[in-house]
């Protein structure tokens, strides 16, 4: 049986839940409360030394990073192409994701809804760099062929929190 630790607050996990979800896949979830501390116990770190959500453990095969397990779960499905050059882009916006969404959006995003004190300098920082990487996810230069990729699922997360943020501010 497949385990997923999880983390309500947390964007990477939200991916592979709804990835879960998509393919159907039978897991039992785990449940930690990362802002409590529940990711540093010595219990958890015993079962997965990166102290870090999300994780998974299926039939032995310990597993972490939201990139990896996804293209994991999606191995042989719809989802992620079974050619190299696919595979390849796959990776290539699930990267960029980690990369420049999560930083320029998600990290600046993170801190406002936490409470973590930045100065303003900080925020004026990201703020191109998240315009740049939105306008990029708007028009990929070089599109997936397929409907749907592990890759948009990778993505999802960033552009609702981000759908929801301006929700709240236009209220």
């Amino acid at each position: 049986m497949l385990t997923f630790y999880d983390a309500p607050v947390s964007g990477n996990t939200y991916k592979v839940r709804l990835l879960l979800k998509q393919l159907a896949l039978p897991h039992e979830v785990l449940r930690l409360d990362i802002v409590g501390g529940g990711v540093r116990t010595p219990e958890y770190r015993k079962v997965n030394p990166f102290g870090r959500v999300p994780f998974i453990v299926d039939d032995g095969f310990a597993l972490a990073e939201s990139n990896a397990i996804l293209s994991y779960l999606a191995r042989g499905s719809k989802l992620l192409p079974a050619d190299a050059r696919g595979q390849a882009l796959t990776q290539q916006w699930m990267f960029f994701e980690q990369n420049q969404v999560e930083t320029a959006i998600g990290l600046p995003r993170a801190w406002r809804k936490f409470g973590v004190e930045q100065p303003e300098a900080v925020f004026e920082h990201y703020r191109p760099r998240a315009v740049s990487a939105l306008n990029l996810l708007a028009w990929p230069p070089q599109r997936l062929p397929f409907e749907l990729a592990v890759a948009d699922v990778h993505h999802l997360e960033r552009v609702n929190a981000l759908e929801r943020d301006v929700d709240r501010r236009t209220e």
